[in-house]
């Protein structure tokens, strides 16, 4: 849904972006990230939440919009 925006380093962390402030999943989201993180051997990357620029659903990729439509 384009709620990953990316990644930075020093220190190395995931960029989240929730799709409203205050939205119910976005801790799930972020534990799902984090375990992801983990098992694959990134303990040291953080999960970063960016609350600016606010997400849109203008970040949803061509797939993204398919599988919500499947």
């Amino acid at each position: 849904l384009g709620i990953v925006r990316g990644f930075a380093a020093n220190p190395p962390r995931v960029l989240v972006s929730p799709t409203y402030t205050g939205c119910p999943a976005t801790i799930a989201i972020e534990q799902a990230i984090r375990a992801a993180l983990d098992a694959a051997g990134f303990t040291d990357v953080l999960v970063e939440r960016v609350l600016f620029p606010p997400w849109t659903s203008e970040w949803i990729t061509s797939r993204g919009r398919q599988r919500l439509h499947d």
